[in-house]
């Protein structure tokens, strides 16, 4: 009796261990159709994928400037008091759009001159009320004889109208005086006997004009190519100075 029973329990022992074998065998060909499966759903979203990036840059403001030397060549003391002329060219590259002007510095200055009034154009009013009291700001745009924008000015807050003097502008708003205009002349001077000759350089456009840094600069507005300008000058003397060659450096500043 006690071993029937005991080739029972090992009986049965061993058909469980031929089932669980079965269930080891279905399960490794379920996990198999698994990769199967997922090996076909792989393929079926199989596509493209975009990205857009951006490429970008900042480009500053930029000028150059360069000059041609100006040669008044022989000058007769006996015919230069009525001005002898000489011309050159000045050549400036700036970026599209960029405002600038150009100032002239003489080396030597032979004296001044006194040119026609600057003006101020009003542009605009700031309002206020302090302790019940109507209060004004006037902010002006400053302009040369040419027309040319050379810089802006505005008063403090106040009760009362600018204290310039004001005349209407037939172009639209109004104009108010400014002091005049004073220019210097340049001087070259003998290498050897240090004597000097007058001259000038004329803003481009404006004969009038001595074209100096401050009040008679350049104006104008960069293409992206280069501009050339004239820089037309004139000597004078009314004396006879020594024999000589006479020079002066004339320094040209680009503001943009």
């Amino acid at each position: 009796m006690l071993n029937t029973h005991y080739h029972k329990i090992i009986g049965h022992n061993m058909r469980l261990i031929n089932l669980n074998k079965i269930q080891v065998k279905a399960l490794a060909l379920s996990l198999l159709c698994v990769s199967v499966l997922g090996a076909y759903s792989t393929e079926s979203n199989a596509g493209t994928s975009t990205a857009n990036p951006k490429a970008t840059a900042t480009l500053a403001a930029s000028c150059q400037i360069s000059a041609q030397n100006i040669n008044f060549g022989q000058i007769n003391p006996q015919t230069a008091s009525a001005g002898v002329s000489a011309s050159s060219n000045m050549n400036v590259f700036c970026t599209k759009g960029s405002a600038y002007t150009i100032g002239l510095a003489y080396g030597g200055i032979y004296g001044t001159g006194t040119g026609t009034t600057n003006y101020y154009v009003l542009t605009s009013q700031n309002f206020q009320v302090n302790n019940g009291q109507n209060l004004y700001k006037y902010n002006f745009t400053e302009y040369n004889a040419a027309g040319q924008v050379i810089g802006s000015y505005s008063t403090g807050y106040t009760t009362a109208a600018p204290s310039i003097s004001g005349y209407n502008n037939p172009g639209g708003g109004t104009k108010y005086v400014s002091n005049s205009v004073v220019y210097s002349y340049g001087k070259m001077v003998g290498v050897v006997s240090g004597d000097t000759i007058q001259y000038k350089i004329t803003v481009p456009g404006q004969s009038s004009e001595v074209w100096n840094t401050g009040n008679y600069t350049y104006a104008n507005t960069g293409t992206g190519a280069t501009q050339t300008f004239p820089m037309n000058a004139v000597a004078t003397t009314t004396a006879y100075p020594t024999p000589d060659t006479y020079t002066d450096t004339v320094t040209a500043t680009i503001n943009f």
